[in-house]
């Protein structure tokens, strides 16, 4: 004979306050940091137009010393000319190294394009570089709004896990990463979530 004994199962437990406390804090402090990726973006973009400045006079600086060894050049010539003029088969003054100049002059104008060019390139290899850490700041801004905003709802742990260990590869983010895997690891955390996703699902 065979007794069937009905299992009773063993209420669920009450949500730990702390708990709760811990993950409303972890929500805020998700919110600040994606809140101190504007500033983030306002030191890059400042960064950025210092830059922009300084590539921009290193641009025109060999045109502007090609201007000075020009305007150099012609005040040695003329006053070589002055001073020991030679004269000519009919008495006639020639200038001494006049034909001499073009040549120099052709290879320093040469020089000063493609110095000017390639400063152009550089600057158009670093905007890129600001682009793309850009994007990173903004992608990061994004994903921890939408982490602090599962936090408050108690859902998608797993993604905000995820969120957590990217804050790690940053200084400000690195606390704000460790104490969110210290909090979800939890094993009354966990529960906390399996009940939510129960009474979702």
């Amino acid at each position: 004979m065979f007794v069937c004994c009905e299992m009773s199962v063993p209420p669920s437990l009450p949500e730990d306050p702390k708990d709760q406390r811990h993950l409303d804090l972890l929500s805020t402090f998700h919110y600040v940091h994606a809140g101190l990726g504007v500033l983030g973006l306002l030191f890059l973009l400042f960064h950025f137009y210092f830059m922009s400045s300084i590539f921009g006079a290193m641009e025109k600086f060999p045109e502007k010393s090609l201007e000075m060894k020009e305007f150099s050049v012609e005040a040695t010539a003329s006053e070589a000319t002055e001073t020991t003029p030679e004269s000519g088969f009919l008495g006639e003054s020639t200038e001494v190294g006049s034909d001499a100049e073009h040549p120099a002059r052709e290879l320093s104008q040469k020089q000063a394009e493609f110095a000017g060019e390639m400063f152009g390139e550089m600057q158009s290899v670093f905007v890129w570089f600001y682009v793309f850490f850009g994007g990173m700041i903004v992608g990061g801004m994004i994903l921890n709004v939408i982490a602090g905003m599962k936090l408050k709802q108690r859902k998608g742990k797993v993604f905000t896990m995820v969120v957590a260990g990217l804050n790690c590869l940053n200084f400000p983010g690195i606390v704000l990463g460790v104490f969110t895997f210290i909090v979800l690891c939890r094993h009354s955390v966990d529960l906390m979530y399996q009940k939510r996703a129960g009474e979702l699902g």
